[in-house]
């Protein structure tokens, strides 16, 4: 706003109430008045305007409430207050939701219209730092956002299996955010405007998943009243993102690897044949190999799905991704709880920094959830964490510890990326960094990453 006086408008067609508000306005407010939507849109075109006060029952073309909508689609940041004289419930709820900042009636209390201007250009400052704030996040593709080599590795390697139509394994431990990257992968394909469908294998029963994936035909089972198509079917040329894919019974596993290489399938109970038109992508948590040796999958299977592969470390072995993390998550559960918090303190970042995060990202957007939902102010600090802080391990003081264990990160991120880049192959991602296997393994466990 460049020092100068805040500018408001009143669109009103009623001359002696734009005039009666110009003089319950702040004297240091410029005052602009439009008795028409005409008159309105040139203001708004021509000058910069902090803030509007809008009659709901505009007579024209189109009401108050249309107006308003333009009025969002060109400004977002321009706080509206909405003037009404009958206070229409219905009418002053659609108005909110169309995201108006209050009302006020046609004689309005200089009290509470004191308070609804406050509100608005509150409201409208924090939106522009929030949105600033999450301009400032770093690498991302979507809600997957991060600093590290890894996340880096990763989101290259989304942005090739964009652009092919093969079908990808996604690996990594529960809640590091393996069906955002499936998402991400769908987001940069040519199928964008298709449907991404996910299917969580692990929350079916062995008794309905046959039926979640391919459908049924009437009378295939008891309780089976009609015909009811699968999601094989329901993705059509879409993306199909099977999650926790060995939580399939292997009893099952024969039919999804046919409809998987030939590209057709049948209802359960039907001799219909079915084109299978989507993408797959599908993840698991699991070591797969080993669910091979045990007899849980079938190797022939996992060589189907298995054409490329993108494995995301765990949150404990990427820790520079915490920071940009936890300054995402504030910002948005606080444009979802309307919290007037912009930032985060450092000492808070370096506390979650300390912490191993054992359910990964998941676990941080939670703990950043709760701390939102008990904060008031407008930082993020320590105590909001409240409990949570007690099991974050305190930051070395000293300069060599310190010193140490950013030489520590630095090896366990590059050590992460590069087995990214192969998939979690050690041998391979051994014979890229120039180092014995063993003394991979050996690295791998100095830095506290997951040798299985």
């Amino acid at each position: 706003m460049n020092d100068r006086n805040l500018r408001v408008l009143i669109i009103d067609d009623d001359a002696d109430f734009r005039e009666d508000l110009k003089l319950l306005l702040p004297a240091a407010f410029e005052s602009l008045m439009a008795s028409s939507l005409a008159a309105a849109t040139k203001l708004l075109n021509d000058r910069e305007i902090d803030l509007v006060f809008l009659d709901i029952d505009l007579g024209g073309d189109i009401n108050g409430l249309e107006y308003l909508k333009k009025i969002k689609a060109d400004q977002p940041y321009l706080p509206v207050i909405m003037v009404t004289a009958d206070r229409s419930v219905d009418s002053i709820v659609q108005a909110m939701r169309l995201g108006a900042s209050d009302y006020v009636g046609k004689s309005p209390d200089l009290d509470k219209l004191e308070l609804s201007i406050t509100r608005a250009l509150s409201e409208s400052s924090l939106l522009r730092r929030l949105d600033l704030l999450e301009s400032d996040l770093g690498h991302r593709v979507g809600d997957l956002i991060g600093e590290s080599e890894a996340i880096k590795t990763i989101l290259k390697e989304m942005k090739k299996l964009g652009a092919v139509p093969s079908n990808v394994l996604i690996t990594g431990k529960s809640g590091t955010g393996k069906e955002l990257v499936a998402r991400g992968i769908h987001k940069l394909s040519d199928r964008q405007k298709q449907p991404f469908v996910a299917v969580n294998c692990a929350a079916l029963s062995r008794e309905l998943i046959e039926s979640e994936l391919f459908g049924h035909e009437k009378g295939a089972f008891t309780g089976a009243v009609g015909r009811r198509s699968g999601k094989f079917e329901l993705v059509g040329s879409g993306t199909l993102f099977l999650d926790e894919i060995t939580e399939i019974p292997v009893e099952l596993q024969a039919k999804l690897l046919r409809a998987i290489q030939e590209r057709e399938f049948s209802r359960v109970g039907g001799n219909s044949i079915i084109k299978f038109a989507g993408r797959l992508l599908v993840s698991s948590n699991r070591n797969i190999p080993q669910a091979i040796s045990d007899g849980h999958f079938r190797e022939d299977l996992y060589y189907r799905i298995n054409v490329s592969s993108v494995y995301i470390p765990p949150l404990a072995d990427r820790k520079s991704d915490i920071p940009v993390l936890a300054k995402h998550f504030v910002s948005k559960f606080s444009r979802e709880m309307k919290k007037p918090i912009c930032s985060i303190s450092e000492r808070a970042v370096e506390h979650l920094s300390s912490y191993d995060w054992p359910g990964n990202v998941r676990e941080l957007a939670n703990v950043i959830e709760n701390a939102v939902v008990h904060c008031d102010d407008s930082e993020l600090d320590l105590h909001h964490f409240g409990p949570f802080i007690s099991h974050c391990e305190s930051l070395p003081e000293r300069y060599e510890e310190a010193k140490q264990l950013a030489l520590s990160r630095f090896q366990r991120d590059f050590i992460s990326a590069a087995l990214s880049r192969h998939g979690g192959n050690v041998t391979k991602t051994a014979d890229e960094i120039s180092v014995s296997r063993q003394g991979l393994i050996k690295m791998m466990e100095t830095c506290g990453l997951s040798t299985k």
